[in-house]
């Protein structure tokens, strides 16, 4: 479903319909429960992932401190040499590591070593800016300091403990390698949608989805699409990774634009109402805390005709012929009708006007009933074949692009089949046996009341619910006929949730018995 060729991230320039840029990325900064985060590990200055110091930034206080950096196989770490000065107390250099803007450092471990010297020392740091606190001791031959909690900086730093100043010394030193850092990421990718599919009611053919995600923490790892819960396609970004571990803080694109080539006419699409449904991880996304999706209710018409008839702007349609509300009587002849006319209100005759329905609630596919062509003052009208309650949509296409539609809803009262068996007269004591069938859809476990006409009013003598296929069976066993006389009965169906149909009755079956 996904054309590679129409991937982008953030180096190229991709319109994204009414998405606006503005998203911005905003809120990334907000640090939701970090129970429900992801992690993953990033290494630096690690020559066994061949990672470099990208994300270590060397800073000082004083020019008495110098930082310097090889981070290959036999290099010397990065490091921090002290010059023959003497340096005032407080005064240092280090080598700082900074979790993305949303996440926190939680777990460290580094390799190192120096030699602490006239009052300076050699110290592992974490912590918050302003409230670092020691991570571990650095002086000494190479070894592994390990170190857990919360912590936006990791630092390695050289300073001047003594009061009033440090000695001069070209002693004091100390580097770090080896470094693995292990990030909590509790917040989710930013994501919109854009093209026609998010600008436009209803697309046909071949459209452009457009999406735009953006992640301040591990950076957006790729993408991907749902179309009525149905895997549609996914695209990974590239990210710095070994394996499976981060060669930078945040190794994936802080953001990326996806266009995405869908093909409405197959499959998972259908013709009418479809869900459309877009995530974006990011590179914790090993929890749904890093997952963040964006979902369109989208309709999709591929059975309508283009009208052939340009020039239609305004599109005015109804239903006609039914009485109280839009519930179908037997005396109704439900039909659409409208008209259309062009921007200066002159009726657009020849024009190809769809009409197609969908059953209710929404999980059938939309079909079309008519098709029919503006007159000679841009009216048209189509009949309404009875059914469940539908969805009515009129569709105007001028082009591929841009249709107008109309909507509306009607609802037709149900009509169960009512048999009696057996056949031929009865004598008091026998047993009358009742079928109903009711028409779909939902016809199962449908309550069904078999009525007999009493005095001019209508009685219950059984009813029950539907089996598997919408029928129901009973039966009546006759125990007070004297003479000879005609029983009616009727099969009613009361209105009932989920049964796309109103209240109705079957048509009067009688059934004579004696006594």
């Amino acid at each position: 479903m996904i054309d590679p060729a129409n991937d982008a991230t953030r180096s190229r320039p991709v319109r994204v319909g009414t998405l606006a840029f503005g998203l911005a990325l905003v809120g990334f900064a907000v640090a939701p429960d970090r129970a429900g985060a992801g992690t993953y590990t990033a290494a630096q200055c690690h020559p066994g992932y061949v990672a470099g110091h990208d994300d270590a930034r060397f800073g000082r206080s004083s020019s008495d401190f110098s930082g310097a950096a090889s981070c290959g196989h036999g290099g010397g770490g990065l490091r921090i040499a002290h010059s023959v000065s003497r340096t005032l107390s407080g005064r240092q250099g280090s080598w700082t590591f900074s979790a993305p803007i949303g996440t926190a450092i939680v777990r460290a471990t580094i390799r190192a070593w120096g030699v602490a010297d006239g009052g300076i020392v050699p110290e592992v740091l974490a912590g918050a800016p302003g409230s670092m606190r020691s991570a571990g001791q650095a002086a000494g031959k190479p070894h592994r300091l390990s170190w857990s909690g919360l912590a936006r900086n990791v630092a390695a730093r050289l300073e001047c403990r003594r009061r009033p100043h440090c000695a001069p010394t070209a002693e004091a030193h100390m580097a770090i390698n080896r470094v693995r850092l292990r990030i909590s990421d509790p917040v989710k990718p930013a994501i919109g949608l854009g093209g026609p599919f998010a600008d436009d009611p209803v697309v046909r053919g071949t459209q452009t989805l457009g999406a735009l995600a953006g992640d301040s923490g591990s950076g957006v790892a790729g993408f991907s699409v749902e179309v009525n819960s149905h895997p549609a396609g996914s695209r990974a970004l590239a990210c710095a990774l070994h394996g499976r571990i981060a060669l930078r803080l945040s190794p994936c694109p802080s953001s990326a634009i996806l266009n995405l080539a869908e093909d409405t006419a197959t499959a998972p699409f259908a013709q009418g109402t479809n869900f459309v449904r877009v995530c974006a991880r990011d590179y914790a996304a090993r929890h749904d805390a890093n997952v963040n999706c964006a979902v369109r209710r989208l309709r999709v018409d591929n059975e309508c005709p283009l009208a052939g008839v340009a020039g239609g702007v305004t599109l005015t349609a109804g239903v006609r012929g039914v009485h109280r509300g839009f519930v179908a009587s037997r005396r109704d002849h439900p039909r659409v009708a409208g008209r259309l006319l062009d921007g200066a209100g002159n009726p657009v005759a020849g024009a190809k006007v769809c009409v197609a329905a969908q059953a209710l609630p929404r999980r059938a596919p939309e079909r079309v009933l008519a098709i029919p062509t503006t007159g000679a003052e841009g009216h048209f009208v189509a009949p309404i074949p009875p059914g469940p309650a539908r969805r009515l949509r009129v569709a105007y296409w001028p082009a591929a692009r841009g249709a107008l539609q109309k909507f509306a809803r009607i609802r037709f009262r149900a009509r169960p089949r009512l048999a009696l068996r057996p056949h031929g007269e009865l004598q008091n004591g026998d047993r009358l046996r009742f079928k109903a069938h009711l028409p779909g859809p939902d016809a199962e476990r449908r309550l069904v009341r078999i009525e007999a006409l009493s005095h001019h009013h209508w009685v219950p003598v059984t009813g029950g619910r539907t089996g598997s296929g919408g029928t129901y069976r009973g039966s009546y066993r006759f125990h007070a006929t004297s003479g000879s006389r005609t029983y009616r009965f009727r099969a009613l169906v009361p209105h009932q949730s989920g049964y796309p149909y109103a209240s109705g009755t079957s048509a009067v079956k009688r059934k004579r018995v004696s006594g």
